[in-house]
């Protein structure tokens, strides 16, 4: 786990996905305040326990998660993984704020794969 997270630091350090010239409303803006905002360290905070709340259903009816984050990890693991996938991704960067949970849970599900 910790190669996972030092890959993803280093992925951020070399080429951040969020760029200063984000514009506002996009979800690199709204991402650059993490963790000072608390408004957005309320999101990332929210979508971390939905994304684990819906997982928690799906494993309890035999479905297969759509994320499996290793135990321990939380809300900035998760941030980290998300900016990895930005980085890969810079266009999704540029979409509207109202398409971060989207975004968010195909990073984790490409972050975190299940194996079935």
């Amino acid at each position: 786990m910790r190669k996972i997270i030092g890959a993803m630091c280093l992925v951020l350090a070399l080429a951040p996905g969020v760029r200063a010239n984000d514009d506002y409303g996009t979800v690199g803006f709204q991402l650059k305040a993490y963790p000072a905002d608390d408004s957005v360290r309320m999101s990332m905070i929210s979508m971390f326990r939905t994304l684990h709340a819906a997982n928690y259903f799906l494993e309890n009816r035999g479905a297969v998660p759509i994320a499996c984050q290793p135990f321990g990890t939380g809300t900035n693991e998760s941030y980290t993984a998300l900016m990895a996938y930005l980085q890969q991704h810079p266009e999704l960067g540029k979409r509207p704020v109202s398409d971060l949970w989207d975004i968010y849970v195909e990073a984790m599900a490409r972050s975190f794969p299940c194996k079935n």
